[in-house]
């Protein structure tokens, strides 16, 4: 019984580091994505903004 307790415990661990990367790695991709976008949309502002002129 405290030996599988323990592998479970293990296993729980080695899932949780995993899936904590895994979602560290998600939201940098986000953050990129995002970035992006911003800078994407200051760039549109710019456009705009010397078609009126």
């Amino acid at each position: 019984m405290v030996e599988t307790l323990e592998q479970t415990l293990k296993i729980g661990i080695l899932t949780a580091s995993f899936l904590g990367r895994f979602n560290h790695s998600l939201m940098a991709n986000k953050k990129v994505k995002k970035q992006e976008f911003e800078e994407g949309n200051i760039f549109k502002c710019f456009d705009n903004s010397s078609s009126n002129e």
